[in-house]
């Protein structure tokens, strides 16, 4: 199949998100977030350059690999703070699959409030 968008080949630490984001229209609210990248402490430096003042996501994937060290539990520490502090919700903590732990599943409490509203 050929895609109807077009793919980049970009560091996601050093990506300017908000200069994509305004410049593709981008809505404010996006459905899925999903950030998987090795070593975990990458994954960790995407997180924190993405405008999460002016962009909002529903759902959010945080893989922190946890299992394949235990250092990242210091990774974990800091996604989880700072998605705190942007106001999502940890809906499930510290998923497993075959006995590893490897990532957290975090939604927009915006969402879940208005949820609450109907």
């Amino acid at each position: 199949l050929n895609r109807s968008n077009i793919c980049l080949n970009v560091d996601a630490t050093r990506f300017d998100y908000l200069k994509y984001f305004e410049d593709n229209n981008f809505p404010s609210t996006i459905d899925y977030l999903q950030i998987d990248i090795e070593p975990a402490q990458q994954s960790l430096k995407a997180l924190e350059s993405l405008p999460l003042d002016k962009y909002r996501f529903s759902v959010i994937t945080f893989e922190h690999d946890i299992y394949f060290d235990p250092d990242n539990s210091l990774v974990k520490e800091k996604a989880r703070e700072l998605l705190s502090k942007f106001n999502y919700t940890l809906a499930v903590e510290n998923v497993e699959a075959y006995g590893k732990i490897f990532e957290d599943w975090w939604l927009d409490s915006n969402l879940i409030n208005d949820m609450d509203k109907l």
